[in-house]
């Protein structure tokens, strides 16, 4: 399973020079290759959909668990993955398969990471039919786009997540309060979880290392994180998981001097559409508190230079220069006296 890079909408062979500078829109595919039929899932959605993190990636791979893999009856699972921690090698993605597994909805998940240098992957090889074909094609909205990639090789299926839709969900939460971290995670590349041995995962750096074992469970008044405990999260406490909030410049932009371009019988295609007033109220709000927010970076750098210039008195010198004090006052003193009974003398 991978990204793919961006794709964007829209695509034209002759691209308008004006263009070139622009910041289209963008749209991300995830491709998953089931190697038992030889056919790869691409999920595509646009950049107003969801972003490329790992909620994205776990809500994607539950959904291909649950309506591809357990369907088709298979109880064993082998994942094969790059080292990219953001999205693939981290504990929340550990930590669902972990889940899945405890569950009893598969018998045993391995999750294997290719090591670093080696990040090709059957995936991308379906993501070059795509390319190739989107390359050679005038795409100028969604429903060409997707299309394009569903046509491109009787390889691939397509599966696409539409603005309102009931696959992208928030899993941080939900694995978090059931396991505790993996740790020094980083350094396997070999993660085995059995349905027999609930909350444990086996790591591995290389398959003939030895195996080391981690409990992940959360205890609950002395109860361990149980099968009964994961369902309940996963059916009443998955969250939807909130859009990411629309990009105005970018919309305006695509309004302003994209859609002059745009043949007529395709203006009608949302990304094309003018920025709203809450969409701009929005905007400004978030401008504001960017602003806001480097203003006040920039004043405490400028507070740190400014006392870093002006310099603290060293308090082992300061102690030095009291002291000198002291000892020239104490000899004045002295001084005095003696001048004093040399008169008496006299």
């Amino acid at each position: 399973m991978d990204f793919s890079q961006n794709l964007t909408l829209p695509s034209v062979t002759s691209t308008p020079s004006q263009w070139y500078f622009l910041s289209l829109v963008n749209v991300r595919m995830f491709g998953i290759y089931y190697a038992n039929k030889e056919i790869q899932y691409n999920y595509v959605y646009d950049e107003l959909t969801a972003g490329k993190g790992t909620d994205e990636v776990n809500s994607m791979l539950h959904h291909f668990i649950k309506k591809i893999v357990l369907p088709n009856g298979h109880r064993q699972l082998t994942i094969y993955a790059d080292n990219c921690g953001g999205q693939n090698k981290n504990n929340y993605v550990l930590k669902m398969l972990l889940a899945v597994a405890q569950m009893g909805d598969l018998e045993r998940v391995e999750l294997k990471f290719f090591e670093n240098g080696h990040t090709k992957n059957a995936v991308d090889r379906g993501f070059v039919h795509v390319r190739k074909k989107f390359a050679k094609e005038d795409v100028w909205t969604t429903a060409q786009l997707l299309e394009v990639v569903n046509s491109a090789s009787v390889s691939l299926a397509l599966v696409h997540i539409p603005h309102d839709n009931g696959i992208m969900k928030v899993f941080r939460s939900v694995v978090k309060e059931a396991y505790k971290d993996l740790k020094s995670l980083q350094s396997y590349q070999i993660f085995t979880m059995e349905e027999s041995k609930p909350g444990v995962v086996s790591c591995r750096a290389t398959p003939s290392d030895t195996v080391v074992v981690q409990d992940l469970r959360r205890t609950y008044d002395d109860i361990c994180t149980d099968a009964a405990k994961l369902h309940e999260l996963f059916q009443l406490h998955l969250d939807k998981l909130v859009p990411p909030t629309p990009n105005f410049e970018k919309k305006l932009q695509m309004y302003r001097k994209v859609r002059p371009y745009v043949p007529k019988e395709y203006l009608n295609d949302p990304i094309y559409d003018a920025p709203n007033d809450e969409e701009e109220k929005i905007a400004k709000t978030a401008g504001q508190e960017r602003r806001k927010a480097a203003a006040k970076k920039k004043k405490a750098a400028s507070d740190a230079k400014r006392a870093e210039s002006m310099g603290e008195p060293d308090v082992e010198e300061a102690q030095t220069s009291e002291g000198g004090l002291s000892t020239s006052a104490a000899e004045a003193k002295g001084d005095t006296q003696l001048r004093k009974r040399a008169r008496k003398a006299q």
